[in-house]
């Protein structure tokens, strides 16, 4: 009896100081871990096919950490496609068109498509705040479709985005429609 008693006590001991040491992971700070704190505005969230959706992507207390670049991850559905040219960088009140150097276009096997935006401090010109709008074209009906933004710095082992492991996690995320 006093084993089996014991054995419980010490059991409970394990589960209660596992629970208690269980963090929400991420590291410190109120971003969670993430280089920065995103919103994100999706306007208008239903649209005809041949219509344009504007998603603007706020920025705030950017923080390199140390690294070199911080990638700003934006995935959506198929069924919308970027419209080319049309990725805006604003920085401290001045605007400028983000050219293909600064993005990339990757789609997954799930049709999910990728703009990736790899930010420097040089890019930024000192600018912790700022905003990325760009125009998605819807081309197919969606009925339910999810845009989202993920956030991280860069990958000291990984060179470029890799579409077969995007290691993307859902900062922020809106629904759209596109009707046929």
């Amino acid at each position: 009896m006093t084993r089996t008693y014991t054995m419980k006590l010490l059991l409970c001991f394990i589960l209660i100081t596992g629970i208690a040491g269980c963090g929400g992971g991420g590291g410190g700070g109120g971003k969670g871990g993430n280089p920065a704190d995103v919103s994100m505005r999706v306007f208008p969230d239903s649209i005809d096919s041949g219509d344009r959706i504007e998603v603007t992507l706020n920025l705030s207390n950017i923080d390199f950490f140390d690294q070199e670049y911080v990638v700003v991850k934006l995935r959506y559905p198929s069924g919308l496609s970027y419209v080319q040219d049309s990725t805006i960088l604003k920085t401290n009140n001045a605007k400028e068109n983000f050219t293909s150097q600064f993005f990339s276009l990757e789609r997954n096997a799930d049709e999910s498509t990728y703009l990736v935006t790899t930010l420097t401090e040089a890019n930024l010109k000192g600018a912790t705040n700022i905003e990325i709008s760009t125009f998605l074209e819807g081309m197919l009906p969606i009925e339910s479709g999810i845009v989202a933004v993920d956030v991280d710095h860069s990958d000291p082992e990984r060179v470029r985005f890799d579409i077969s492991n995007p290691q993307f996690t859902s900062l922020k995320e809106k629904r759209v429609k596109v009707s046929g």
